[in-house]
């Protein structure tokens, strides 16, 4: 690729050189005309100049493109809109209205996405048959209430049979035999209570939650009374490199997370591999999260909320400084929980899932508390930063954050003290460069404001006194 750059760039600077020869033997002949003829050149090179570079700018966009994209069953993650300068985005399934196939301005083949809030596209010609045909299928499959063009269906058609001509196999025919055996006969089953696993020593009591390869389950635990059971299954689609990398991976992140000590992470006991399924047992934490309390209770009190944030922030301060840093990638209400001592306690790391994840290039973390960076797969401390502020908004409102966005809670809530909507506006930005820079600096600022205390709150009570 690099010679064909170094090709045209040498053929625009011959053509350069060529060009303004012409002109000059025609501003011999034409004195008269010597002028114009110049500017006409500088027209001319000012036209081929921007040409020239927009031709070079949509293949280099073009396979940026092509390596950015991220999948998963909530949506599509896409790349910055500018080699990296503009912001990502991400499409929701959930949202998703329509999908068409058509060509952009400069002839393109792309497909167009729409819905209430977005309107984008991914050019075709940035992906191979197979990741086009994986990508169309994908979409049929996650969101299945959107509309669907006909050409696109027939195009879908077309490289189904292109790619069992050529490559001897099919994703349209994989994934119809995946579901086929998901439904008829599933892959992945859930225990059922009183199922006894470890040798008899640990024992189900009931099923917490359950979704694609994985559950959560209460269970008792001989040594450690009642604890939380995360089960997880590699797919069994999976080549024998992809199952073994994705169990290796397992075995490191359960032994890092067996080895922390802090009051407010929820202890990791044991982890162990039975009948080809990879279970953690964790720490119970008798108490309620804060999707729940905020749910049944409304927005909470800045005071409250602040006090919240201050814990969990000691709580990563204490993970970043782990060598390597251990990014948390899941912050949220769901994952966080006030015990019945009132403290606030982060329940999950996310180990079932972001094993698979990190084997498999998919998302791990609910997209609308997401650094746009942990979307392209490049989580790093200040990810973490930028899930408490958007935590924090939903705290502070009861509203989800905006995916994708800078949050500023007092837009909603107008009883948030500008301050902190201030500093929940720093943590979220967009540009990991923006925000505040790490754990530190943001316990700093957030006790200050504590100090302080909330100004609207201040003046209420004044008036009525």
């Amino acid at each position: 690729m690099a010679f064909v750059y170094v090709a045209w760039a040498l053929f625009g600077i011959g053509f350069g050189f060529g060009l303004h020869a012409v002109i000059g033997n025609l501003a011999v002949l034409m004195p008269n005309c010597k002028l114009m003829l110049y500017g006409l050149e500088g027209l001319i090179s000012i036209c081929g100049a921007f040409l020239y570079t927009y031709i070079v700018y949509q293949v280099a966009m073009a396979r940026w493109q092509g390596r950015g994209i991220v999948l998963n069953e909530n949506g599509i993650g896409l790349p910055p809109s500018c080699l990296g300068a503009g912001a990502p985005s991400w499409i929701p399934f959930s949202e998703l209205q329509a999908v068409k196939l058509g060509r952009s301005m400069f002839g393109f083949p792309v497909v167009n996405f729409e819905g209430k809030r977005f309107s984008d596209h991914v050019r075709l010609d940035t992906l191979s048959k197979e990741d086009q045909e994986q990508l169309l299928l994908a979409i049929q499959a996650w969101a299945p209430s959107a509309v669907w063009a006909q050409k696109l269906t027939d195009y879908r058609c077309q490289l189904s049979a292109e790619n069992e001509g050529t490559l001897g196999f099919s994703h349209t025919k994989l994934f119809d035999d995946e579901l086929s055996r998901r439904f008829s006969a599933p892959t992945f089953v859930p225990l059922e209570p009183d199922k006894q696993l470890r040798s008899g020593t640990i024992k189900i009591v009931k099923q917490i939650a359950f979704g694609g390869f994985s559950a959560v389950y209460l269970a008792v635990d001989d040594a450690s009374g009642r604890v939380v059971l995360k089960e997880s299954v590699v797919p069994s689609t999976y080549s024998q490199s992809l199952s073994e990398k994705a169990r290796e991976l397992f075995s490191r992140e359960a032994l890092t997370l067996r080895s922390l000590n802090h009051p407010g992470i929820a202890k990791v006991y044991d982890f162990f591999v039975e009948n080809g399924r990879s279970y953690i047992v964790i720490q119970f934490i008798d108490g309620s999260d804060l999707r729940k309390l905020v749910s049944n209770n409304g927005p909470q009190p800045e005071e409250i909320v602040i006090e919240w944030a201050l814990s969990v922030v000691d709580v990563l301060k204490y993970l970043h400084q782990q060598a390597p840093p251990i990014v948390h990638r899941d912050v949220a209400p769901d994952n966080l929980v006030v015990s019945g001592l009132g403290k606030i306690v982060l329940i999950d790391f996310g180990a079932s899932n972001q094993y698979l994840g990190t084997a498999t290039g998919t998302l791990v973390g609910k997209h609308s508390y997401m650094a746009p960076e942990q979307i392209r797969g490049k989580a790093e401390p200040a990810s973490d930063i930028f899930s408490l502020g958007a935590t924090m908004h939903f705290l502070l409102t009861g509203v989800e954050p905006q995916a994708l966005s800078v949050s500023q809670p007092a837009d909603v809530n107008s009883g948030t003290s500008k301050e902190i909507s201030l500093l929940v506006s720093e943590m979220t930005q967009l540009d990991p460069k923006l925000r505040i820079r790490n754990a530190e600096e943001l316990y700093d600022k957030l006790s200050a404001i504590a100090k302080r205390g909330n100004p609207l709150k201040n003046s209420s009570s004044t008036k009525k006194s």
